[in-house]
C-alpha cells in the first residue's frame, strides 16, 4: 500500500481542516512517513472506539472520522485522530 500525492494532500488537508480549522499548512503534514496505513473500514475504528479507554464524541464527515481526544489503552497519551478513508485503504494520523 502507497499514498499517491492526491490520496496524501487529501488525507493532510483533512488533517489540518479538523485539527487547526484551516487546511493552509496542508503541506506540512503531506510526509507519507506520517500517516499509518489500514486496511481496517471507517465502521471498524468506529466499532473499536466503544473499546477505548476514553475517546471524546467523533465528527464524521465524507471519507472521515475524527476525534479530539482519544485514548485506547489505559496508561496511553491522550491524541487526537483523524482516520482518512482513501479508497482501497484509510490513512491515520494521530
Amino acid at each position: 500500500m502507497k499514498m499517491t500525492s492526491e490520496q496524501l494532500e487529501t488525507a493532510a488537508r483533512t488533517y489540518c481542516e479538523m485539527i487547526n480549522g484551516s487546511d493552509d499548512d496542508w503541506e506540512d503534514v503531506a510526509d507519507g512517513e506520517l500517516w499509518t496505513l489500514t486496511r481496517d473500514s471507517l465502521a471498524d475504528f468506529v466499532r473499536a472506539s466503544s473499546s477505548w479507554t476514553e475517546a471524546s464524541s467523533r465528527e464524521d464527515g465524507d471519507g472521515f472520522a475524527y476525534w479530539e481526544s482519544m485514548q485506547a489503552r489505559r496508561g496511553e497519551t491522550r491524541e487526537s485522530l483523524v482516520v482518512v478513508d482513501c479508497g482501497e485503504f484509510r490513512a491515520c494520523m494521530k
